[in-house]
């Protein structure tokens, strides 16, 4: 009679290891090709199935990894090849990080595999390594460290940054965050939800003191979210509530006629084709092809009109001067936004943040060529660094006398939202 127990264990064992193989394969393309862990997610699992399990593990990693790191170099003495620190830091995160798996049967999974693929000394050297780090107390430790010193779990040059720009118990607090759930948030798309509505999925409304124009709400249940037909018709958009920030500090006349610089994949865009009536126009440009295919998905359901176009900023034939708002949401360092992408901390260094700087400005200066006399140019990024916020457009004024500024904005990470910076300037007649 066959063994069904056998087959059990033995199909979870090979989930496991799928797991292990696309969380080792995500952290060696974030360290050789700099794929980030949404880019990973999206565009190389090697199944959908096993997404939430390997983004808990990644994000897992990132966010305790200053102390997994610590923790292997410390029982670890002499170097070690990428592959193998990979594997280790991946079994830590497995073992005191996630609850999915028991410690023992991670460790168990990561020997497996080591002797297949590297042979039996291999396997041992993990086994080994593991078993001391079992033996401590690294568990309670990290528990000690994120309470009283959680500025330790931020990479060190962000830690000096952040010490010299804030206070000490704002970068504890920013810190902490790293730790705390990501509210999965959504908005409504003109036509509010019913009381009855949001109750069926779990959903409550937030209300951040700067949001007064749209409706957020928090849903503790992503599948009771999306099995609803909501975001298929368009009635919801996924969002956080910092990307409006700006739509919130602006004035907008129904017949603007606007240009998005930087719109894929659209949610931007999306804000502001609601507020124009019939005579108003929005060309959505981007210069990623891929992203502005979900651009177009994102109107198409909404049966928006209006104009997607693909190009960098520099490279558009638009004509000059003929838009009354454009809008310059640029790439940036992501800062902001750690709480869901806690790798961009550990991407951040002052030679991508130059190489960040020089790319915001070429798209601002840009983004002034097509701004008619008496408009407006937005400038936002999802960064909380001085440099890519108030600093930027500080050198931009002097750069371009036409432009004053209006209002500007830093919102900093929040329990119901993310960080960002919004500048609104406005072009001389």
């Amino acid at each position: 009679m066959k063994n069904l127990n056998s087959d059990v264990t033995s199909s979870r064992r090979n989930i496991a290891e799928d797991i292990f193989n696309d969380v080792l394969r995500g952290l060696e393309l974030w360290e050789n090709k700099g794929i980030g862990i949404d880019d990973f997610l999206d565009n190389h699992l090697s199944t959908d199935a096993l997404r939430r399990a390997v983004s808990s593990v990644l994000f897992n990693y990132f966010r305790y990894k200053a102390l997994i790191d610590e923790e292997i170099r410390a029982h670890v003495r002499r170097r070690v090849k990428p592959a193998l620190r990979r594997l280790l830091a991946a079994t830590m995160t497995q073992s005191f990080f996630q609850t999915g798996i028991a410690a023992e049967s991670a460790v168990n999974v990561a020997v497996d595999m080591a002797r297949r693929k590297h042979g039996r000394t291999t396997a041992g050297f993990i086994n080994a390594v593991m078993r001391n780090i079992g033996r401590g107390d690294f568990a309670q430790r990290c528990v000690a460290i994120t309470e009283t010193s959680p500025e330790k779990l931020l990479p060190e040059i962000i830690r000096k940054r952040w010490r010299e720009q804030f206070s000490r118990e704002e970068v504890g607090r920013l810190a902490r965050m790293l730790l705390q759930p990501v509210p999965l948030s959504f908005r409504d798309c003109g036509v509010p939800l019913s009381d009855s509505e949001l109750a069926a999925v779990g959903a409550v409304p937030i209300t951040p003191p700067w949001l007064k124009r749209n409706r957020f709400y928090e849903c503790g249940n992503a599948e009771n979210l999306f099995s609803a037909t909501w975001l298929a018709t368009g009635r919801i958009y996924i969002q956080d509530p910092s990307t409006t920030l700006f739509a919130e500090l602006v004035d907008l006349s129904p017949d603007e006629r606007i240009l998005d610089l930087c719109a894929a994949p659209g949610g931007k865009s999306l804000l502001l084709a609601e507020r124009l009536g019939p005579d108003g126009t929005l060309t959505a440009a981007d210069r990623s092809e891929r992203r502005q295919q979900i651009t177009r998905e994102n109107f198409s359901i909404r049966n928006l009109p209006h104009q997607i176009i693909v190009g960098a900023a520099t490279e558009l034939a638009l004509k000059p001067g003929g838009y009354t708002l454009v809008l310059a949401d640029v790439p940036c360092s992501n800062t902001g936004v750690f709480r869901r992408r806690p790798d961009a901390l550990w991407r951040f260094s002052q030679k991508h943040l130059a190489e960040l700087l020089t790319m915001q400005r070429t798209i601002l200066d840009a983004a002034s060529r097509f701004t008619t006399p008496g408009g407006k140019l937005i400038y936002s990024t999802c960064s909380i660094e001085t440099e890519e916020g108030h600093g930027q457009v500080e050198q931009f004024l002097k750069r371009m006398p036409g432009f004053v500024l209006q209002a500007e904005k830093r919102l900093f990470p929040g329990k119901q939202h993310d960080g960002c910076y919004v500048a609104i300037l406005s072009k001389s007649v």
